[in-house]
């Protein structure tokens, strides 16, 4: 025989506080500016940076590990990941290794460095930050680096935000008439 199944847990109770190691967790935005900090600023744990040249010629670099997004890209997995391959797909690169065994890589110029900062956010589950005007880039770079689920995503949320713009239009009362010249 069996026996007896051991008696159910109590209920938790207010009164008996957080789970154990509770307070060492930070809350999400918190782990969210952290993470932007290190892929955007820092790099002290990146094994890539993306170097993107600005208008005035000064290069700005986002950081990362090759794994999360040649995991996420068949196109970055093989800039990234020697002997991988594409999936089929080309995207004019560039890639050196570089100080401390960080790879330094240069994407096609079609890839902005604003569109990369929203392919970066996608890989690391940060939120984010569409704009109806770097819509185009954000899904060029997708389509491009074979992301269908973020290019997915920007169509949904550029779809409603053009939804939402009538709205607000019809909200705002006509301007009056300016009087006419005789």
């Amino acid at each position: 025989g069996g026996g007896a199944p051991p008696p159910p847990a109590p209920p938790a109770t207010p009164s008996q506080g957080p789970a154990p190691g509770a307070a060492d967790v930070p809350p999400p935005f918190a782990r969210n500016a952290t993470v932007e900090d290190e892929v955007f600023h820092c790099g002290y744990f990146a094994d890539v940076a993306f170097r993107f040249r600005g208008p005035s010629g000064e290069v700005e670099e986002v950081y990362g590990q090759r794994a999360l997004f040649s995991l996420l890209s068949p196109v970055l997995r093989g800039l990234l990941l020697p002997g991988e391959g594409t999936g089929g797909v080309a995207v004019d690169g560039a890639s050196v290794p570089a100080q401390a065994g960080r790879k330094e890589v240069s994407l096609d110029d079609a890839i902005t460095l604003s569109a990369f900062r929203e392919v970066t956010r996608y890989v690391y589950r940060l939120e984010p930050s569409f704009s109806l005007a770097s819509l185009p880039e954000v899904l060029l770079a997708a389509r491009m680096l074979c992301m269908q689920e973020l290019e997915d995503s920007a169509i949904v949320w550029g779809l409603a935000e053009l939804r939402r713009a009538p709205a607000e239009a019809r909200e705002t009362p006509p301007a009056p008439p300016t009087p006419s010249a005789p």
